[in-house]
């Protein structure tokens, strides 16, 4: 059991700050609870409106305002638009160089 406790501290340190980039891109609220590890709410700029550490508090009681209006992001409007014209143009380049080879 204490690998697993070891592991879970070290990936709260990378899954929190993903799921706050992922909500600020998206442009909403995050309330993320787990039972082991870091829980946390943010808003959709960023700002941490409340932090629990499992390890750390004696009492694992987590209160927050958790804001209900969002923002419009341009991630939100085109989602993954740019990442397939960047992938359409990597293949139209293979092509026109595999044509033009000797």
């Amino acid at each position: 059991m204490v690998g697993k406790r070891v592991a879970l501290r070290y990936e709260q340190h990378i899954n929190v700050p993903t799921s706050c980039f992922r909500a600020v891109e998206n442009g909403v609220t995050l309330v993320r609870a787990t039972r082991w590890g870091l829980s946390a709410v943010v808003d959709a700029c960023g700002r941490e409106l409340a932090c629990l550490d499992h390890f750390a508090a004696s009492e694992r009681v987590m209160i927050a305002e958790v804001p209900v209006a969002g923002r419009r992001t341009l991630y939100a409007r085109i989602g993954d638009a740019w990442a397939w014209l960047c992938m359409a143009g990597l293949m139209g380049i293979t092509v026109w160089a595999i044509l033009l080879a000797p």
